[in-house]
């Protein structure tokens, strides 16, 4: 019987990370942005599966989460640099929460489906009226939400979701609309490409300057 120890990368920039691995083994640090540990990876051919990891980096003096466990403390290379980061685990499940779209060209409409998925499973939410809801248990994700036995969360014209979106964007990034972001991000384009425009003009000229000076009138 056999066994293999895989090498893991956690990297230092304040968020979640996720590995199908065993405990960790050992924690160490060869680069300031990134801690590494060393586990026993998932055995897919065992009858038990290890659970995935969700490891994220804290430093001194950081505030930790209750739910969050202490699993080492990795000193980097450097000295003098004063850090010395913590890997951390997360305890239990961490539920994310994804949007799927289902289009109806016939009917100009969109199925949405509002999906959360935890290591427990995976489910749909659906609303029983204006004040309550449900989350309802998918079958798992080889099946697709295309064979349409799956009833979404919202259908809605297609104009309505347009309109939705727009609002959406307003209300998290504070914009007039998705065309304000694109009329901006086209305008910090051009305005770029004329800066690069203008210093490259500005090289073309000191180089030929350059090249047309005689030796003669340079010595004099």
């Amino acid at each position: 019987m056999t066994t293999r120890i895989y090498r893991y990368e956690v990297p230092v920039d304040d968020c979640w990370h996720t590995f199908k691995c065993g405990p960790p083994l050992h924690v160490a640090c060869r680069n300031p942005a990134v801690v590494e540990f060393w586990a026993h990876p998932r055995n897919e051919d065992a009858d038990e599966f290890v659970d995935e990891q969700r490891f994220r980096v804290y430093g001194t003096g950081h505030d930790v989460p209750d739910e969050v466990l202490y699993v080492g403390t990795a000193i980097p290379p450097r000295r003098g640099s004063g850090l010395a980061p913590a890997l951390r685990r997360l305890e239990g499940s961490l539920m994310t929460v994804r949007v799927r779209l289902r289009e109806h060209p016939v009917s100009d409409c969109l199925d949405v489906f509002i999906i959360r998925e935890a290591d427990h499973g995976r489910y749909v939410l659906h609303t029983e009226n204006s004040n309550t809801f449900r989350w309802d248990e998918l079958p798992p994700p080889t099946a697709a939400l295309s064979d349409g036995v799956l009833e979404p969360t919202i259908v809605l014209p297609s104009d309505s979701g347009r309109a939705l979106l727009e609002a959406l964007v307003r209300h998290y990034n504070g914009a007039e609309d998705t065309r304000t972001l694109r009329r901006d991000y086209d305008a910090e384009r051009r305005r770029v490409d004329e800066q690069n425009k203008v210093i490259a003009d500005v090289a073309r000229i000191l180089a030929r300057k350059d090249t047309q000076e005689s030796p003669h009138a340079r010595s004099t």
